[in-house]
């Protein structure tokens, strides 16, 4: 279709109130409605300051234009690669500057060939592994006149292909796997709290399916996504050069359950650490788990969540031994924290909370546990924040007291949350050098430090925390 063949399908130069043909109107309203961003009724959008975004894990908070997106993707190639670009100009002119990070991209997205021509397109001169073939986005870059940035890319930069946790079948005997939608969050939270020992079967399940060699019967979907994106790497001869891991991620109230346990995912892992013995696993764990007080009906759902999060940490660590990370990990401190409860509702949460404690301190030895700072204060609320004493927040302190656990400050989604600055405007501390002044002066990484005995202009000296930022 030309441009004057839809101009006319949308009614031409007549005005809205002036088109009677509803199909035409609907066409208009439709494409007024996505260039636009209102949302689907025409109303404007909600406008949210993200330095006050506190608490409001909501589905808003995800982009609502899929279809846009996926349409900007096709259409305008070079708004992706601008927005590539733009974060990697953040870190590496944060002080100090950024030398490696990793971009977690939706396995989707991976599997496009042309998004991923594009999202390889920016590696630096010095990355060798990466920078034999040029793309065929290089061949149009020239046209577009802002990509001709005097300051080259010179951070070294990876994917970890993106795995949504609520593609799960809870409920369903045959599926279509190619058309499948994410399983209603309603229902996944419902079954937690109702059949707890139904959802830990689930997770049980799986893992004893995953042992017995036989393929997975919750996780279906996503092992159908895998082997789409395994098709996308064998025409694409550098792909696992670029993509050095995978990732869980999405909204994980009601979906504990982990996806790489299956065996389709294991072979996968070991299959690439052959070539790459640094092919890793990322999950989002314990990040927005409400803690609700132990006398309510509402803490076995937080206890059982938690109980199938730890199961299936607990297997990946058993059957890979390393490579793995935690993200966020926020519900880990109300667990470590756990004292004991004679008032608790439910005698077998108790008994599973001091279970967990133990397992905890074993399963992150050697598991490395990104925190957040910024992300966690912005987009989580205080039930999920606050441990059993009043005002107490996710600390960084009950980690580095552990032995053996690696700790990592992460930016989480730089470029949304604010990380313009640091609070003492230090010179060059915007991105995941913002991170780690937060963390240094908020008192959770020293002792001694205090805000009133730095000078504001002092440089930033480089904290003896492990590097390892992500987006």
């Amino acid at each position: 279709m030309i441009v004057e063949e839809l101009y006319e399908l949308i009614g031409g130069d007549l005005a809205m109130e002036d088109i009677f043909n509803p199909a035409k109107r609907d066409a208009r309203a439709h494409i007024i409605n996505a260039f636009s961003m209102c949302n689907a009724d025409g109303t404007r959008p909600r406008s949210i300051d993200y330095h006050s975004f506190r608490g409001l894990f909501t589905p808003e908070f995800y982009p609502r234009r899929f279809a846009l997106k996926d349409s900007l993707y096709e259409q305008r190639l070079d708004i992706l690669g601008l927005l590539l670009q733009h974060v990697l100009h953040r870190y590496q002119t944060c002080m100090p500057p950024v030398k490696y990070c990793e971009f977690s991209i939706g396995v989707g997205d991976l599997s496009s060939a042309h998004i991923f021509d594009i999202l390889r397109s920016f590696s630096p001169p010095h990355d060798a592994n990466c920078t034999n073939t040029e793309t065929a986005f290089h061949q149009i870059m020239k046209h577009f006149p802002w990509f001709t940035s005097e300051s080259r890319n010179k951070v070294t930069y990876r994917f970890l292909a993106g795995f949504n946790r609520q593609f799960v079948t809870l409920d369903k005997d045959t599926i279509d796997v190619e058309n499948a939608e994410p399983y209603e969050q309603k229902k996944a939270i419902q079954l937690l709290a109702e059949a707890p020992q139904l959802a830990v079967h689930h997770m049980l399940n799986e893992i004893i399916r995953s042992r017995d060699n036989d393929d997975s019967m919750l996780f279906s979907i996503l092992t159908n996504k895998l082997t789409k994106l395994e098709k996308t790497a064998d025409d694409i001869p550098q792909f696992y050069d670029w993509v050095v891991g995978l990732d869980l991620c999405g909204d994980e109230l009601g979906f504990p359950y982990c996806p790489f346990v299956a065996k389709k995912f294991l072979e996968h892992v070991r299959q690439r650490r052959r070539s790459n013995p640094n092919y890793g696993l990322r999950i989002h764990g314990g990040e927005n788990v409400a803690a609700v007080n132990s006398t309510l009906p509402g803490y076995h759902l937080f206890v059982s969540h938690m109980y199938i999060v730890l199961l299936g940490i607990e297997y990946l660590k058993q059957e890979l031994g390393y490579g793995i990370r935690v993200g966020h990990g926020i519900a880990f401190n109300i667990i470590f924290d756990y004292k004991g409860d004679t008032e608790s509702s439910s005698r077998k949460s108790s008994i599973l909370m001091a279970e967990m404690k133990e397992l905890l301190r074993k399963i992150l030895q050697n598991v490395a546990l990104e925190v957040n700072i910024t992300s966690n204060f912005y987009l989580l609320g205080e039930s999920v924040r606050r441990g059993r004493t009043e005002g107490q927040t996710h600390s960084l302190e009950c980690f580095f007291k552990l032995p053996r656990v690696p700790v990592v400050l992460s930016t989480d989604n730089d470029g949304i949350w604010p990380i313009d600055q640091c609070q003492s405007k230090h010179f060059g501390h915007h991105s995941l050098a913002a991170e780690y002044c937060r963390a240094i002066y908020s008192g959770k990484r020293t002792e001694n430090i205090t805000t009133s005995t730095i000078e504001t202009n002092e440089r930033f000296r480089n904290p003896m925390v492990v590097l390892h930022p992500k987006l």
